[in-house]
Parts: structure tokens; sequence; C-alpha cells
């Protein structure tokens, strides 16, 4: 048996020669030989499995264990990397999805728009009773009290009316009829 390190020295110089050929094979180019000659040159020796060492083989061998292994935990965590990024992207698309029905819910139901001072006022004058509403009513500007009860709902408004004195329900009644034509 050959000597271990003249084993392994061996294998290293075919791995640079191999890579890194000297300039006496680049510089000048053996002769063309013949299509019917033509022989692929020899590959440069590598030494054999049983020439290295038994602990320098099984070294090698725990090493590719470990690469494969650490291989295929990354592609397990690519493939649920890509699954992760598919279910955000789906995530992603029914949410503005549901955005967009909700605008078109909030259009078609008629909700309240325009000032939100006006429909801020409106709601806490929906949660007041009625027999203190309507005084308040009353005292402000006819055509704000206008928009307050229209953002209303009829039940509400009825009631502050009722709770109003008779002319000014009367005028504010008109001119309800008036806006919402």
């Amino acid at each position: 048996m050959r000597n271990p390190f003249t084993a392994v020295m061996v294998f290293v110089a075919g791995i640079v020669l191999t890579a890194f050929p000297p300039p006496s094979w680049s510089e000048d180019p053996a002769p063309q030989p013949t299509p019917n000659t033509a022989k692929p040159p020899d590959p440069p020796p590598q030494p054999v499995a049983e020439d290295l060492p038994p602990s320098l083989l099984k070294a090698a061998q725990e090493r590719m264990v470990e690469i494969n292994h650490r291989a295929e935990q990354l592609d397990q965590r690519e493939q649920r990397l890509k699954m992760l990024e598919e279910e955000f992207k789906r995530i992603a698309q029914e949410n503005t999805k549901l955005r967009t029905e909700i605008d078109q819910m909030k259009k078609s139901t008629g909700a309240p728009s325009g000032d939100p001072p006006l429909v801020t006022l409106s709601k806490m004058y929906a949660q007041m009773a009625p027999e203190e509403a309507a005084p308040r009513m009353e005292k402000m500007d006819q055509a704000l009290a206008l928009k307050i009860l229209v953002q209303l709902k009829p039940k509400q408004a009825a009631q502050i009316l009722s709770g109003m004195n008779p002319d000014t329900a009367a005028t504010f009644s008109e001119q309800l009829v008036k806006t919402s034509k």
C-alpha cells in the first residue's frame, strides 16, 4: 500500500492541474488529429478511495451526509416559504376584494356622506331623548336643523317633530318636503 499522504497529494495535484493547467498546455496546442485517429486525452490520475485513510473517508462521508441533510432542510424551507408567499398573495387579494365590497355596500346602503361634523351631530341628536332634542332644534338655525332631521331615521325625526311647537314642526315639515324634491 502507498503512503496515504502521497495519495492525498496526488488527488490534490490532479484537481489543481485540471482547474489550472500549466501555460504549456494552453499556449502550444497539440497537432489536430484526423477524425479517424481522434482519441480523447487521458484524464489526470485520480486517487482511488482505497488509497485514502479510513478516518478521512469516514469524515468525508459524514460531511456528505450533513451537507445532504442541510440541502433537504433548505429545500423544505424554500417550499414552505413559497407556500407562505402564495397564501399571503391570496389573503391580500381577498382583503382588497372585501374592501371593495365594503365600499360598495356603504354606497348602496346610503350611509350618510358629506360633512363629518354634521354626521356626528346627527348621531348625537339621534341618541338624545326626543323631548330634549326638540327644544334645541327649535332654537338653532333652521337650515342646520333640517340637515340634521334628514340624517335621522324617520321614526326619530317624527318623535323630535312631535316634541316641537306645532307651528315650528309644521314649518320644518314643509321644508323637509321641499328639500326631498
